[in-house]
C-alpha cells in the first residue's frame, strides 16, 4: 500500500463510515435496474439509514459477506447480434464499491 506521509493504510473498511456511505449511496442513479437481490433504490431508501448503520456495523466486525454478482449479457451498443458481459450486485455493493474505487484512487495519486 502506498504511504502518505507516517499513514500507512492496511485495511479501506476502517475508511468506510455511514456519511461516506451515504453520501456515495445518493449519487447512485434510482431509475436503473434493481439489484441482483431484487431491492431497488426507492425500496431500499425506505429504510437507509438502518441499511447503512448495518453495513458499516458488519465491516467493523468483519463479518460482511456480499451477495455473489449475477452475470447477464447486454447487447453492445452498434454491434449487431454482439453482446457484452455485465455483472449485476446489490445497491448495497454498488455504494461500497463506489467508495472503495475513490479511495484507491486517492491513495495511488
Amino acid at each position: 500500500m502506498r504511504e502518505h506521509g507516517d499513514l500507512r493504510i492496511q485495511n479501506l473498511s476502517s475508511k468506510i463510515n455511514a456519511e461516506v456511505l451515504l453520501e456515495m449511496h445518493q449519487t447512485i442513479d434510482g431509475r436503473k435496474t434493481v439489484g441482483v437481490d431484487g431491492v431497488g433504490k426507492d425500496e431500499y431508501d425506505k429504510n437507509l439509514i438502518g441499511n447503512i448503520e448495518d453495513l458499516v456495523s458488519r465491516l467493523k466486525r468483519d463479518s460482511y459477506n456480499p451477495q455473489p454478482s449475477r452475470r447477464v449479457r447486454i447487447p453492445k451498443p452498434g454491434k449487431s447480434g454482439k453482446t457484452r458481459a455485465l455483472g449485476l450486485t446489490t445497491l448495497l455493493v454498488f455504494s461500497f464499491k463506489i467508495r472503495c474505487a475513490k479511495l484507491l484512487m486517492y491513495l495511488t495519486k
